[in-house]
């Protein structure tokens, strides 16, 4: 094990968005302001008024709601950078679940802010495209081992698409697929199973017809190497290059998110501290799943940083 007390950014997936996220920052901080401004320039519309008013139902919009996580993120972390006075802990690694690989690479400065809104945007509108050609579906399989929900995937003929902590495993599939697995999944010991509020089957090969298209807009865009390691979704392993992130880009679209290997990697490297930066607290109770040992620390809201300025 490498040398102890490194810190990593994390950075959330879908689901964990609400109705208000990040108002509080803007009102609050002129760095999260400025971030929310920016955001609603470069969308062409105010993405700002959809995430802090609602309906719900268009803040979960996938066009919506990756942007809308991106900018939440950034958004926080420089909020709790000025509000520390720029003493806020630099990572050492990066890792973000699904969607969040893009916040990481905007904090380790693979793609600028602005390039990640237009990415996101791009990436969101083409998963829809997706979903709408091939509707699928998303379910944890809660309290079973990989192999018995490697096996499940085989039977049902979903694919394992998140690997998120110990006894917990999402599977995605067209929806005839995905209920077969859920009843599978009971009849073979279960604790339960989640079924997931979104209309594709990501991370599997049915995002695979979107994947041409998708890459043709967003590598349009600059990518740098990353400033620090950023953790791959795909591989558990540090992305240190350009052409490594371009081909993250597919890879993550259709394989699973070894969230779990991600975690003990960074832990391995002497990782002892997880912040979370951004809505919800998801990935963090992952993370105490994979390893109780470690500390995680969430900074989404003006509470959360004010706590963190309280105990630093």
């Amino acid at each position: 094990m490498a040398k102890g007390n490194k810190v990593a950014y994390i950075f959330p997936p879908q689901g964990p968005q609400y109705v208000g996220m990040g108002k509080d920052l803007a009102e609050k901080y002129s760095a999260a302001k400025e971030v929310f401004d920016q955001a609603d320039s470069l969308m062409g519309y105010s993405l700002s008024k959809v995430m802090w008013e609602g309906p719900y139902e268009d803040l979960t919009r996938t066009d919506n709601v990756q942007p809308a996580l991106l900018v939440h993120s950034i958004a926080a972390m420089r909020a709790v950078q000025q509000a520390s006075d720029n003493s806020f802990p630099q990572a050492d690694f990066t890792a973000g679940y699904s969607l969040g690989e893009y916040i990481s690479f905007v904090a380790a400065g693979v793609l600028t802010f602005p390039d990640c809104v237009k990415v996101l945007q791009l990436r969101g509108s083409s998963m829809n495209k997706a979903a709408q050609a091939f509707p699928g579906g998303m379910t944890v399989i809660i309290g079973l081992d990989l192999k018995e929900v490697e096996d499940i995937a085989l039977w049902s003929g979903t694919e394992v698409s998140n690997l998120n902590c110990p006894g917990q495993i999402v599977v995605s599939g067209a929806k005839f697929a995905v209920e077969k697995a859920e009843r599978l999944a009971t009849e073979r010991g279960a604790t339960k199973t989640v079924r997931f509020k979104v209309s594709g089957a990501f991370h599997s090969s049915l995002m695979m017809p979107i994947i041409g298209e998708y890459l043709d807009g967003a590598l349009k865009y600059d990518f740098k190497a990353p400033q620090f390691p950023v953790i791959s979704n795909y591989s558990a392993k540090p992305l240190t290059t350009v052409d490594a992130i371009k081909r993250e880009l597919a890879l993550q679209l259709r394989n699973a998110v070894n969230w779990e290997a991600s975690i003990n990697y960074m832990i391995d490297q002497g990782v002892t501290t997880f912040y979370e930066i951004g809505a919800g607290k998801q990935c963090s109770g992952y993370i105490n799943k994979i390893n109780p040992d470690v500390t995680t620390i969430n900074i989404g809201t003006v509470e959360d940083i004010e706590n963190f300025l309280a105990s630093h």
